[in-house]
């Protein structure tokens, strides 16, 4: 794929030139050897009222390489977008924000490309964000036999659509081998999380974790829960009755089902990464990383927080006017 070159002066008068001929943009790009859409946006930013002038469209052009998102950005900006980043928010979010709690203008490719300089506080902006400019990797769905319990295909439309709330998303974020795990449940609807450290991957442990975090979550809030095949899920049915709800469970090797929660776990794996010994994590600690994760703005929410969509209650962050 060629590198994109901006159009020449006078391939801008050949565009005058035939549209003054009655020529349709399609005739003019195959002559010129550009892409259609090429034409059609350069005559559609750069045209008169009534006609299209090569030295006008030179001139707009010219104004909007001036007029870029760089020359707004003031250094106290980039302070805050950079206290931002260092608090694990990405560009897209931070962007999106200041949008939402109408600060400013910054997009996040102007972010991206003041990350993408080679200096030492680039650098350092880079290794903020999650990935560090890592590829994601793509995911190979598997197909499922019915085992005869309640399964994700079982789930009511209301569930698979998102449109209600009440639909927890769980499983184990896994410590060091022997050193504990974290149950991690995230609401469908708001991708509110709820966590808790077990010491051991055990039946009446993560039931009990599972009971605690749910106390106080009304009905409304608590419609089921989605769950893998792991081990401690063999006493599913006495987690239905102290739940009071549906359990259902995944496909076997398909986490992609339960996608909400497996992207969120990858998110606690910022404070936690793997290889973390439990035994020296409490729930302080835990609840510390929850406090930070329902607070970060998602795209998928319009850049509200899980807190604030599940709450029903807004938070000012720190774009507030």
């Amino acid at each position: 794929m060629r590198p994109y070159v901006q159009l020449s002066n006078e391939e801008r008068l050949c565009i005058e030139e035939s549209l003054r001929q009655g020529r349709h943009a399609g005739r003019i790009a195959r002559d010129l050897k550009r892409h259609p859409s090429t034409i059609y946006r350069e005559i559609r930013r750069n045209s008169m009222p009534r006609h299209y002038s090569a030295r006008c469209a030179k001139d707009a052009a010219r104004r909007r390489q001036t007029n870029t998102n760089a020359a707004k950005v003031t250094p106290e900006l980039w302070s805050q977008i950079g206290a931002s980043l260092k608090s694990t928010l990405s560009p897209e979010q931070i962007a999106g924000r200041m949008r939402l709690e109408r600060f400013g203008g910054v997009c996040m490719q102007t972010i991206y490309n003041h990350i993408r300089k080679k200096s030492a506080t680039s650098n350092f902006y880079r290794l903020c964000l999650r990935r560090k400019g890592k590829p994601y990797k793509r995911t190979v769905r598997i197909e499922a036999e019915n085992k005869g319990f309640l399964r994700i295909h079982d789930l009511p439309a209301e569930a698979l659509t998102r449109r209600k709330p009440g639909y927890w998303e769980g499983d184990l974020v896994e410590g060091k081998i022997g050193t504990g795990q974290i149950a991690t449940f995230v609401e469908r609807h708001s991708r509110y999380t709820k966590a808790a450290k077990i010491e051991r991957k055990l039946v009446e442990q993560f039931n009990a974790a599972a009971r605690d975090l749910f106390a106080d979550v009304d009905n409304s809030l608590l419609r089921g829960v989605i769950y893998d095949r792991g081990t401690e899920m063999s006493g599913y049915r006495d987690l239905q009755q102290v739940l009071n709800c549906g359990v259902y469970f995944c496909d076997p090797g398909s986490p992609w089902q339960r996608g909400t929660n497996e992207n969120t776990n990858g998110l606690l794996r910022e404070p936690f990464p793997k290889g973390t010994d439990f035994r020296e994590i409490d729930q302080e600690q835990v609840d510390a990383a929850l406090e930070l994760l329902n607070n970060r703005p998602r795209k998928r929410l319009n850049f509200r927080t899980p807190a604030e969509v599940y709450f029903r209650r807004s938070i000012a962050l720190r774009f507030g006017m």
